[in-house]
């Protein structure tokens, strides 16, 4: 039985994941996280009462075999069919955003999709690949305990021997992998760039009707806020009790204030966001709300490679996949890139 290790148990590491073990490979999941699926993560209030989406917020359809895998979703009870079009803020007011193209939420969060799907494969977390080395048909593959990126890793390293492998995390990390085994860097891959994100919740339990209405999110594309996005629990159908608002802020505002500590993180972006939720509607006192910040520091791929997945030469199998790759929506470019990587990998063996 062949062999793959893939780095990132995300939405493209279990895409390609799904497509080695159909095809009777053995595969093993090796993510840095406590929990499998990334940035499909989600935030709990109220002694577990009131959540909302902190990552991901959806799923947007354009490919005919990632519709057959949301479908399936659907079908098993972990996606649910949410709108066919998000308002848009801009300078000049709030337009309808209504493009006729379907979006799905997870049902529970989206964290459940990606941690049910993880529940099929064999997931080593939270572990750390260190060094790749290359042998003539095979990888070894040095893995420790932990988050070795954030200094958390512990215990001694463990060798894992594989026929293949497939990098799925952002390419800053894939890149100082690469350099930390004295690897070549592929070309294009530096020029891959990322957006960070802050992320703000605010808990309102004392809210009697959602603070957005359906479908509880907008998109924010004015120059003069520091928002990219807002979003309702109450409004997206995800509680009954109270509110959740989640704040997304800007690329270049998070960057700028990415240093900040996140009590910091959250008084400065509520602060600054008070324009645009009152232009939204939203006039209610949230500097007394409960609120909690995190930074997403690799959250938008702003320039992709143009391939949907790269193959390090004249090595034994190694490919670079995930939503730094293609052209397509981030998480329907992220299943893409994976599964794609991993067909790549069948053809050749």
């Amino acid at each position: 039985m062949r062999k793959a290790v893939i780095v990132g148990a995300g939405i493209c590491g279990l895409s390609a994941a799904e497509v080695l073990v159909a095809h009777g490979w053995q595969v093993e999941l090796i993510d840095k996280g406590q929990t499998a699926g990334g940035r499909f993560a989600s935030r709990w209030f109220g002694n577990r009462e009131r959540r909302i989406d902190i990552g991901a917020q959806f799923l947007s359809v354009r490919d005919d075999d990632f519709m057959t895998a949301v479908q399936r979703w659907e079908d098993q009870g972990l996606a649910r069919h949410w709108c066919t079009g998000i308002p848009i803020l801009t300078a000049a007011g709030l337009q309808s955003g209504e493009d006729g193209y379907p979006r799905w939420l997870g049902v529970g969060g989206m964290h459940r999709m990606t941690r049910r799907l993880a529940t099929s494969f064999a997931v080593r977390q939270p572990a750390t690949i260190t060094t790749l080395s290359a042998g003539i048909l095979e990888w070894r593959l040095s893995c420790v305990a932990g988050d070795a990126i954030r200094g958390t890793a512990s215990g001694p390293p463990v060798e894992l021997v594989t026929d293949a492998v497939i990098l799925t995390q952002p390419t800053t990390q894939i890149s100082h992998l690469l350099g930390a085994s004295n690897l070549p860097l592929p070309n294009g891959l530096a020029a891959v760039r990322y957006d960070p994100c802050v992320a703000v919740v605010m808990d309102v339990p004392s809210a009697t009707s959602a603070l957005l209405q359906h479908p509880g999110a907008v998109r924010v594309e004015d120059a003069a806020s520091p928002l990219s996005w807002v979003a309702s629990a109450k409004g997206r159908g995800e509680v009954t009790a109270g509110d959740l608002l989640l704040l997304h802020a800007r690329g270049d505002w998070s960057a700028a204030h990415q240093e900040l500590t996140t009590a910091q993180l959250t008084d400065q972006l509520l602060a600054d966001s008070m324009p645009t939720l009152r232009r939204l509607g939203i006039t209610r006192d949230l500097h007394h709300a409960n609120g909690e910040a995190r930074l997403w520091r690799y959250s938008r791929c702003v320039a992709p490679h143009s391939a949907p997945y790269l193959r390090l030469p004249n090595l034994p199998p190694l490919y670079l996949a995930g939503d730094g790759f293609g052209d397509c929506p981030r998480v329907e470019g992220a299943w893409l890139s994976g599964r794609r990587a991993a067909m790549a990998l069948l053809a050749e063996r």
